[in-house]
C-alpha cells in the first residue's frame, strides 16, 4: 500500500505508543492479578489461623454449638463458599455454607491436603484453603475453606476498563501531537521543495 510519507509517520508513531501502551498494560494487570492474589491468601489464612486457633475447644465436643458459630465468622468474607471443620478421620464436625451457593457446594476431592491451591468448580476458578488444627502440638483435624475469586475479577475488570480509557485517550492526543509537529516540521520543507522544483525547471530565481 503506497501511503504519504506523512501518514507513514503517523502510522508508525502510533504503531510504537500503541506497543509500549499495550505493554506495559498487560504488566500492569499482571502485577496487580499477582498482587491480589497474594492478599486474598493472607487474608484468608489469617482468618483460616484465627478460627483454627479457636478451634480445638469444640472439636472435642462436635454437639457443641460453638462449632457453627465460630465457622459463623465466615459470613464476614462475602467470597466464601464454604467451611468445614473435620476431625482426622474425614468425619465433618461442622460446616458453614454460603446460602446463595449451598445447593452447588462439592467437598473437596483430597481432604488430607495442606496448604492453598486453586481448583476448578461448576465452570469457574477457585480458591481452596486447607489449613491443620492442633492442640497441644498434636493434630486432631483440619480447616477447609473454599472461596470464589469475584473480589479479584472485579478488581481486574475495573483497573482494566481505566486502563484502556487511559490507553485509547493517549493515542488519541498522541495522534493530534504528531500531526501537529508534522505539519511544522514538513510545511517548511514543502515550500522549500516548491521554490527549489520553480528553481530548475523554471529559471525563476525571484
Amino acid at each position: 500500500v503506497h501511503l504519504p510519507i506523512q501518514r507513514k509517520i503517523v502510522l508508525l508513531i502510533m504503531v510504537i505508543t500503541g506497543t509500549a501502551l499495550l505493554i506495559f498494560t498487560s504488566l500492569s494487570i499482571i502485577d496487580q492479578l499477582r498482587q491480589l492474589r497474594n492478599s486474598m491468601i493472607g487474608n484468608l489464612d489469617i482468618l483460616a489461623a484465627t478460627i483454627s486457633r479457636t478451634s480445638p475447644s469444640f472439636l472435642d465436643f462436635p454437639s457443641n454449638k460453638t462449632a457453627k458459630q465460630v465457622l459463623g465468622a465466615l459470613e464476614e468474607d462475602h467470597d466464601v463458599e464454604l467451611g468445614l471443620v473435620y476431625d482426622l478421620k474425614e468425619q465433618i464436625l461442622a460446616m458453614y455454607q454460603k446460602p446463595a451457593t449451598a445447593d452447588k457446594a462439592v467437598l473437596p476431592m483430597d481432604m488430607k491436603y495442606d496448604g492453598y491451591r486453586f481448583t476448578r468448580r461448576n465452570g469457574s476458578l477457585k480458591i481452596e484453603i486447607f489449613r491443620p488444627i492442633y492442640n497441644e502440638n498434636r493434630r486432631i483435624g483440619t480447616l477447609y475453606i473454599l472461596s470464589n475469586l469475584d473480589s479479584i475479577k472485579e478488581q481486574v475488570f475495573s483497573s482494566f476498563s481505566v486502563l484502556l480509557a487511559c490507553t485509547l485517550i493517549i493515542l488519541l492526543l498522541t495522534k493530534m501531537v504528531v500531526r501537529r509537529v508534522q505539519r511544522l516540521i514538513t510545511e517548511p520543507l514543502y515550500h522549500l521543495a516548491g521554490t527549489v522544483r520553480k528553481i530548475t525547471q523554471l529559471g525563476d530565481y525571484t
